[in-house]
């Protein structure tokens, strides 16, 4: 019986550990290797599909319960190329659990193409992509479904006039690892060949060539759980939004955006992710972390709800808003950032910014700024406002122009309503167990 007991308590705790863990802790690593990118004597032929009888060698029937699939492919794609395009088709089919590589340090078209497909008809499932053009290239498709890739290459996926598409749990590594032969071969081809066409990632001047996940015209489109540690790859972005509304950014992971070899941007412009004319967005429970040069940059833009995030050490600001107006900035942790952790420039109003945490930001002055109009720093409701790790007493002053303060500072860090809410579970949980172990042993007496 007490090795029963101790079995139980055992498994509650596992489970009890599991439940606490956040979801985007748990990642995956790199599943290339050296050894990926040698040529392949049983390599599949690239699969060209422009119309539905192209379907017919595929199993499936085309319809939403039975879709043609597309899966099992090691494809190895050469020099302008795409390793599996599917355009103008109306069918509803899935392409999963492929293998599709570069030969040589060319340059190629994309991974996956999908072009002007029926709505709702694309899935693309759990495929390994290393190669030097496009990962994932999704146009005119709208209700377009990306997860669960692995991807490792110069440009990202990216999306154009696809409303209503998904894009999760894929796992990006933007460049491969400095040990494998290639990335320092095409390193030295750009050096030698600046000017050669395709030698996209030092001369671009296309914001789309530079992100990891970009985002144009994609109304009602969900991107969550996705993995970023770019290992100081030279970007723009790590998730690039831009002509769109109606758009949810959740529990994503962004590391490590480098800046240098990219001349044709300002310094400010590089951020973890940078949000271009859209409305009605819900940034939430995501990680950016060491981005250039800001975690969170959002222009032209309104009614956005940014919340319970974690902003920590970009090289200058946290969050930069331009020209934006009626957003929520609400339970963020904003950290170790050398300037502003929160800067809201000139054309700005109407922002609410209250139980945040600002830590370390800006050392030894204000850690945010305000140049902007209406701008209110507390709940109006509670008249709390946030926490300041350099708040000594009175109203904590705001810099910039528009002279606010945060009249109600907080004087202890915070708890985050979705982690208050998972330690009363656990509390229930445990209250419950406890009940049942009595009433046990009440019944055994």
């Amino acid at each position: 019986m007490k090795n029963k007991k101790i079995l139980s308590i055992t498994i509650f705790s596992i489970l009890l550990l599991l439940f606490l863990l956040p979801s985007n802790m748990i990642t995956t690593t790199n599943a290339f290797s050296q050894n990926d990118l040698l040529p392949s004597i049983k390599a599949d032929p690239i699969i060209l599909i422009d119309d539905d009888s192209d379907f017919a060698s595929y199993p499936g029937y085309g319809n939403e319960t039975h879709p043609y699939i597309i899966q099992g492919k090691d494809i190895e794609v050469g020099e302008g190329e795409s390793g599996i395009t599917v355009a103008n088709t109306t069918k509803y089919f899935e392409i999963r659990n492929n293998e599709i590589s570069r030969l040589g340090v060319s340059s190629t078209l994309s991974g996956i193409l999908i072009e002007n497909v029926k709505s709702n008809t694309a899935k693309i499932i759990n495929n390994n992509l290393m190669l030097l053009g496009n990962g994932i290239y999704v146009e005119d498709s709208k209700g377009t479904v990306i997860e669960d890739n692995t991807l490792v290459y110069v440009k990202g996926i990216i999306l154009k006039n696809c409303t209503n598409s998904r894009i999760k749990n894929n796992d990006i590594y933007k460049l491969v690892p400095p040990s494998l032969t290639f990335k320092n071969n095409f390193e030295n081809e750009l050096r030698s060949n600046p000017e050669e066409p395709g030698n996209y990632l030092k001369y671009s001047d296309d914001p789309e060539d530079y992100s990891v996940i970009f985002v144009y015209d994609c109304s009602d489109t969900n991107i969550t759980e996705n993995y970023m540690n770019l290992e100081e790859s030279t970007l723009f972005a790590g998730i690039y939004i831009t002509n769109s509304d109606r758009i949810l950014v959740k529990e994503n992971i962004v590391k490590n955006i480098a800046m240098d070899g990219l001349p044709d941007f300002e310094h400010w412009e590089i951020a973890g992710i940078f949000m271009n004319i859209v409305s009605y967005a819900d940034i939430i429970n995501n990680t950016f972390e060491a981005n250039e040069k800001n975690n969170l940059l959002v222009i032209n833009s309104e009614n956005l709800q940014i919340s319970n995030n974690s902003f920590i050490g970009s090289e200058v600001f946290g969050l930069e808003l331009q020209s934006t107006i009626n957003t929520n900035i609400t339970y963020n942790t904003i950290q170790q950032h050398p300037s502003f952790g929160i800067v809201l420039d000139v054309a700005v109003s109407n922002i609410i910014i209250h139980h945040n945490h600002f830590i370390d930001n800006n050392i030894g002055n204000s850690q945010a700024s305000d140049s902007g109009a209406n701008n209110i720093w507390f709940d109006t409701t509670t008249n709390e406002g946030n926490w300041w790790n350099n708040w000594y007493g009175g109203d904590y002053v705001i810099a910039g122009t528009a002279s606010s303060v945060d009249p109600y500072p907080l004087g202890t860090p915070l708890i985050v309503p979705e982690l208050s809410q998972k330690i009363g579970l656990v509390f229930f949980l445990t209250s419950i167990s406890i009940i049942i172990l009595v009433i046990r042993r009440s019944r055994k007496k």
